[in-house]
């Protein structure tokens, strides 16, 4: 009935690397997840910068000509 303390900590290492392991995984994903995210909006601020200045460049052309 009564199992081999040796074995018992066997299990529980094995349980804990398992966990250990899971939990760096769901990190992983959600740090990739947010960069990603970060990504597309810098990208979208970026985009908008650009269209501003074309667009105040484009009325400093007109203005002048």
């Amino acid at each position: 009935m009564w199992r081999d303390p040796q074995e018992v900590r066997q299990v529980v290492a094995r349980q804990r690397r398992a966990a250990l392991l899971l939990f760096t995984e769901q990190r992983e994903k959600h740090v990739l997840v947010r960069n990603c995210m970060f990504d597309v909006f810098w990208t979208y601020i970026e985009d908008v910068i650009c269209m501003a200045l074309l667009y105040y460049l484009m009325l400093v052309l007109q203005h002048n000509n």
